[in-house]
C-alpha cells in the first residue's frame, strides 16, 4: 500500500473551517491545519522544488506562505465577510516576475476537486501579442511542443477565446492557442480521492516536465518585449 500524501481530513477541515468562518475555530484547530493541509503542501514543494529548478533555475521554491504556498485567510479587502478560503494552491514563478502576466506551475485543491498545469493567471494584451508573435515565427517549433505536450493526454488548453475568430487562416491546432486573451494548460479532476496517494506527487512532476518546453517558449516571448 503507497504512503499516504492528503487525507480525508484536509478536505473536512477546510469545509468546517468555511463553514464556521471562525478566527477563534481556526486558532483551535491550527495545528490539525498544520499536519493535514500544511504538510502535504510542503512536501509538494520540497518534492518539486528539483524539478523546478531544472525548468527555470530562477524559480521561487521556498516551501513558504506567500512564497509558494497560499495563504489560509482571506484578504479582507476583497472579503469583509469571509475570513477564511476552502482551497489551498503551491504556484511556482521567477522571482521577481509579475504574479499575474508572467507563466507560472500551479497545483490547487478544494474539498470537492484538484487541478494542476501551467500558465498564465492574466495574461496582459501586450504579452499575448508577444506570445502570438513568437508563434507566427516559430509555428513549426510550436507545433511540436503542442505535440508534445499533447502525447500524454494529460492537460488541456484554457482560457477566455475571442469571440471573433480575429485571426484567421491558422492551423486549426495552433489556433487553438492563438485565439485566446489569456491561456494556460491544466489538468482538472473532481475526484479528490486521488491526492490520497503520494504516487500522485510522481505524476505531477512528469506532466510539469512535460510542460517545460511551452513554459519556455512562453517565457522566452515575454521577456523579449520586456
Amino acid at each position: 500500500m503507497s504512503e499516504r500524501w492528503f487525507t480525508e481530513e484536509a478536505a473536512s477541515f477546510l469545509c468546517e473551517l468555511k463553514e464556521r468562518n471562525s478566527r477563534q475555530w481556526y486558532l483551535d484547530n491550527k495545528e490539525v491545519y498544520q499536519e493535514v493541509v500544511m504538510k502535504p503542501l510542503i512536501d509538494l514543494v520540497c518534492s518539486l522544488s528539483s524539478t523546478m529548478l531544472d525548468i527555470d533555475n530562477d524559480m521561487e521554491v521556498r516551501p513558504f506562505v506567500g512564497k509558494t504556498i497560499s495563504r489560509i485567510h482571506c484578504d479582507a479587502r476583497f472579503s469583509k465577510n469571509v475570513l477564511f478560503k476552502d482551497r489551498m494552491w503551491v504556484t511556482f514563478k521567477k522571482i521577481g516576475a509579475s504574479k499575474v502576466d508572467y507563466p507560472s506551475f500551479f497545483f490547487e485543491f478544494s474539498p470537492y476537486s484538484y487541478r494542476y498545469g501551467m500558465g498564465f493567471f492574466s495574461a496582459s494584451p501586450k504579452s499575448m501579442l508577444a506570445i502570438r508573435e513568437a508563434i507566427d515565427e516559430n509555428e513549426k517549433d510550436f507545433i511540436k511542443i503542442i505535440k508534445k505536450v499533447k502525447k500524454d493526454n494529460l492537460f488541456s488548453p484554457e482560457g477566455e477565446m475571442y469571440k471573433k475568430e480575429y485571426y484567421k487562416g491558422k492551423n486549426a491546432e495552433v489556433a487553438l492557442w492563438y485565439n485566446r486573451r489569456n491561456i494556460y494548460l491544466v489538468r482538472n479532476s473532481n475526484d479528490i480521492t486521488e491526492l490520497y496517494s503520494m504516487e500522485k506527487i510522481d505524476e505531477i512532476r512528469k506532466g510539469f516536465e512535460n510542460l517545460k518546453d511551452m513554459y519556455q517558449f512562453f517565457a522566452s516571448a515575454i521577456g523579449r518585449e520586456s
